[in-house]
């Protein structure tokens, strides 16, 4: 929700995707971040995620999130946090 009320609503379905120095350090501003997605299926499949300052994935208040076959290494914080 925007500060002003109003809902955004999408997809997103990543297929195959290289993630490299993603994400910001020493924030929950990570590579691949969901932030209160609750409608629609959000998918991450078949990706690799690596060598970033920061958090590789965020799920924050968040359901439906398929994530299926992926590499997450060499981030400098945590890696893969659910809130």
């Amino acid at each position: 929700m925007e500060l002003d009320g109003t809902f955004r609503n999408g997809r997103t379905n990543l297929d195959s995707v290289e993630i490299q120095y993603g994400g910001q350090k020493d924030t929950r501003s990570a590579a691949i971040r969901f932030e209160s997605v609750i409608e629609n299926p959000q998918s991450v499949k078949n990706s690799v995620v690596h060598e970033g300052p920061g958090w590789m994935m965020n799920g924050l208040r968040s359901k439906n999130l398929n994530i299926d076959n992926n590499i997450f290494w060499g981030g400098n914080q945590v890696g893969v946090g659910w809130n």
